[in-house]
């Protein structure tokens, strides 16, 4: 399935390039921006970036299950971080959206 229109990228990409990254480094904090990075891609609009952390975390979450990681409490604890972050940078981007739209609307008004 496409996920990312704007450079037409699978979910089957973004789950290789996660998984690549996890592979470096399995404690590492991914981002949108990073598994972009890895594919030599940059997001556009931006609008794909709530289904790619979608798949950031399932790719992780069966990463360490997987990989049986043996210390459990680490591994929950740091995909709630994961989770917690993930959702931190998408309150970002939605309020900067919600900004951007209303100093239009003020340009427009003007």
């Amino acid at each position: 399935m496409i996920v990312c229109s704007c450079n037409v990228i699978s979910d089957f990409e973004i789950e290789e390039a996660v998984l690549g990254l996890l592979e470096d480094d399995p404690w590492r904090l991914i981002v949108p921006g990073h598994v972009y990075k890895e594919m030599r891609k940059r997001g556009k609009c931006c609008n794909c970036f709530p289904n790619v952390v979608q798949i950031i975390e399932r790719v992780t979450e069966r990463f360490h299950r997987t990989l049986g990681t043996a210390d459990a409490d680490r591994t929950a604890a740091f995909l709630s971080n994961l989770k917690a972050e993930h959702r931190r940078i998408v309150e970002m981007r939605r309020a900067r959206r919600e900004a951007a739209a209303k100093q239009w609307k003020k340009t427009i008004a003007a």
